[in-house]
């Protein structure tokens, strides 16, 4: 019998906080989650009550600013105490507040730590409208952050050059976009999920998707539902908007249809003729936009999704609107010309296959991961 080959070790990560991969999510922070713990030994800080209520909107917000210090020093000890148990050799923490409390038991820990956080504050600030206040409080929040971290990840190029340009030294941020799992799901009987989603024989189904609480969300869907619907049946009476997501209400009428949350994303985008993203404001990556193209369905987007993703050519592989009548304009190209469409949509899912898949996605993170805690082994 040949001698036994010891293995080596997985390298222990502390991943802050704990989030809910779920059974099959394109948001950043399960899907970063999902794939550090096929490689490293992963393991996520609990949310405990007191860090529920300070980021539970339904709790007066004077009491959720008395707690946050207590929060802070309460996550922080959790923290060490888990690395201590798993020996620890990185933390990666997610958003600037998780990634503070990441640094602070790292520090003590003494190993290295990374924050990726998802877009900028200055144009959060823009985009949700927040106080003069609230963003010299965070850009020194940030700066703090930035000197003592390992490095900081960002989505895209844009995000990098909007640190580069506030100061942020550009070696010391990598880019690692959104990704979208294209593994191939089970062959489903579209005219079924046609028939399971209420689309009628010979209608053009155009969907657009988004978590409906957040206001970019909700004012695409409002203009989808008062503005964007109406222009577009007037010539073309087939074409019916349909509308997923939760955590607000939609004007439904003959040409829009809400559907609510729907568990079975896949099959809705499979079911649809085309997808549309009308959003004009926000920050990072639209990652609903590379689950559109992923599906290889022909889709409409507004300029902003370009800035996160800026391989998108207009008329090669999406339709790109500068501005709402452009918009509508490109939505009733779409449906009058379907052979065109067909070339689009195939051509968005190659760009996402070639540049925005997690096949491509996982071994950048696991590049930049391995440096990371390499390099602190050196200095060390």
């Amino acid at each position: 019998m040949s001698p036994e080959v010891a293995s080596t070790p997985k390298r222990s990560i502390l991943f802050v906080p704990w989030v809910d991969i779920g059974p099959k999510t394109s948001e950043r922070s399960p899907r970063l989650l999902q794939m550090l713990s096929e490689r490293y030994d992963v393991v996520t800080m609990p949310r405990g009550r007191l860090n529920k209520m300070v980021y539970d909107p339904l709790v007066p917000k004077m009491l959720r600013y008395l707690l946050f210090p207590l929060d802070t020093l309460s996550s922080v000890l959790t923290c060490v105490i888990s690395m201590k148990r798993n020996q620890t050799q990185l933390v990666f923490g997610e958003g600037t507040y998780y990634s503070l409390v990441g640094l602070m038991a790292a520090r003590i820990r003494e190993v290295p730590c990374i924050w990726d956080n998802h877009g900028n504050i200055w144009t959060m600030v823009k985009t949700q409208g927040k106080s003069t206040l609230f963003l010299r409080a965070n850009e020194v929040l940030e700066g703090w952050l930035f000197k003592r971290v390992s490095l900081l990840v960002v989505v895209s190029e844009q995000e990098r050059n909007a640190y580069q340009g506030h100061g942020f030294d550009p070696a010391k941020i990598s880019v690692l976009p959104t990704c979208v799992d294209l593994a191939s799901s089970a062959i489903k009987d579209r005219k079924a999920l046609r028939e399971s989603f209420g689309m009628k024989e010979g209608e053009k189904a155009v969907l657009f998707f988004a978590m409906l609480g957040y206001g970019p969300n909700r004012e695409a869907a409002e203009y989808i539902a008062t503005v964007l619907a109406p222009a577009v049946r007037e010539i073309s009476p087939d074409v019916v908007f349909y509308i997923a997501g939760g955590g607000g209400k939609v004007q439904e009428s003959d040409g829009v249809r809400a559907l609510g949350f729907v568990d079975d994303l896949d099959g809705l985008m499979s079911a649809a003729d085309f997808c549309i993203a009308p959003i004009w404001r926000g920050v990072g990556i639209l990652t609903k936009v590379l689950d559109m193209m992923a599906s290889g369905k022909p889709t409409v987007v507004s300029a902003l999704a370009k800035e996160g993703i800026p391989e998108l050519v207009s008329g090669s592989n999406c339709y790109i609107a500068e501005d709402r009548d452009a918009f509508i304009n490109a939505v009733k190209a779409l449906v009058g010309r379907e052979d065109l469409a067909a070339d689009v949509g195939m051509k968005g899912r190659r760009l996402v296959e070639e540049s925005y898949s997690c096949s491509v996605m996982r071994s950048k993170l696991n590049e930049i991961v391995d440096r990371t805690i390499d390099q602190e082994r050196i200095r060390s």
